[in-house]
């Protein structure tokens, strides 16, 4: 079974990118499942992304100039309108492609080809003033579209898909599958040493790590009021952030939230490092007290994956996601900034009762991914030539 992908994510979204990484090292190393994926990348690539593009395997890659801007305007009216993006679909007949992972490079809802639509959490919905009308409108279309006109919806979660259900009953249940990611088993050789670290970027003996974008939802603004309430009483824990400033709205919500640590006289305690190369953070979550993940909403979190994988504790927002892919961690209501600052107190608090002990070996975890995926690819093959609406 071919199955042919797009890109996901970038700088502006390393999760995304990091996801469809790992899902592709996670099949090509598990050939048992008979899937053989395929990368479609246009030629005009921007440098970063032709970087990023190095780190897949080679013979996963094919270039195509059908592919070149893909997410434009134009591309997406075709979809709607006319239903089929045809250049797109003759490319995916001379790679002999079996089923299509789609995203949010919807190709219209009469698409002559099996596809099986990833919808990562349904957050345009839940938290619905963090979108402009535009980009609500957009995601709304498309995901009804998905949900209607015969594709099989693959989520990361329980909670992601009861919401599906929820929130689009007209939706066929047979069509909805679940597949939860796993992180590749990180190896010593990956992993950035204390030492080393600790020269690089200045870092204190001791403190907590939030490795987030500063995406509005990451929710950093409770982070930041924990912290003024700490210093408030006299105590001075240290918060590592790295990742993207970048959302939408551009640099609007980094700038607001480093306002907030220069009102507060918090430079010292809230440190931005940038963005980190992937060796340096993992070293950075081994290296702390805990990982933090104070997001206000997740479809399956990567940062929490990949602290996992690692045996590091960890500090939780208490959403429902974080609760079923982390049931050991230490939780705070999400907005709640003095629950949070007590987490972060360190007061009675052994933070390694809060380590996630997973009795799975990561390689079987990375095996029963690609079984999944694999479960549900074939499910989105058998729903098309059904046509179960």
């Amino acid at each position: 079974m071919r199955i042919g992908f797009t890109i996901i994510g970038g700088n502006n979204w390393m999760g995304g990118h990091r996801y469809l990484k790992n899902l592709i090292s996670t099949l090509t190393n598990n050939p048992e499942f008979n899937v053989t994926p395929i990368l479609f990348i246009g030629d005009d690539l921007s440098e970063d992304q032709e970087r990023l593009i190095c780190e897949y395997p080679p013979e996963s890659i094919y270039r195509d100039k059908s592919f070149n801007k893909m997410s434009s305007l134009n591309n997406y009216i075709e979809s709607i309108i006319r239903g089929r993006l045809p250049h797109i679909e003759c490319a995916f007949r001379s790679a002999k492609i079996d089923v299509f992972f789609e995203w949010a490079k919807f190709i219209g809802w009469n698409a002559r080809i099996p596809i099986l639509a990833w919808i990562p959490d349904l957050q345009h919905r839940r938290l619905p003033k963090l979108f402009s009308n535009l980009e609500w409108i957009k995601r709304e279309i498309g995901f009804r579209l998905q949900a209607r006109f015969g594709r099989t919806i693959m989520v990361s979660s329980e909670s992601s898909k009861n919401d599906f259900i929820d929130l689009y009953q007209f939706a066929n249940c047979r069509r909805i599958t679940i597949t939860k990611f796993a992180t590749p088993t990180i190896t010593e050789n990956k992993i950035a040493q204390r030492e080393e670290l600790g020269k690089k970027y200045s870092l204190p003996e001791n403190y907590f790590y939030l490795p987030n974008q500063f995406w509005k939802h990451k929710n950093h603004i409770t982070i930041v009021e924990s912290l003024r309430i700490l210093k408030e009483n006299g105590m001075c824990p240290y918060v590592i952030c790295s990742g993207p400033t970048r959302d939408l709205k551009g640099n609007e919500n980094y700038n607001f939230i480093m306002g907030m640590v220069k009102k507060y006289e918090l430079n010292d305690n809230l440190i931005y490092l940038g963005v980190v190369p992937y060796t340096d953070l993992l070293g950075l979550m081994c290296s702390s007290i805990a990982v933090i993940n104070p997001s206000l909403f997740e479809g399956w979190s990567t940062t929490v994956e990949e602290a996992k994988a690692l045996g590091v504790p960890l500090i939780l927002s208490d959403i429902k996601v974080h609760r079923e892919q982390a049931p050991s961690a230490l939780f705070f209501p999400a907005e709640d900034s003095q629950k949070a600052a007590l987490s972060l107190s360190g007061k009675n608090i052994n933070y390694k009762k809060y380590i996630f002990r997973n009795v799975i070996p990561e390689s079987e975890k990375l095996r029963i991914f690609a079984k999944e995926f694999s479960h549900a690819a074939h499910i989105a093959m058998m729903n098309a030539r059904k046509k179960i609406i």
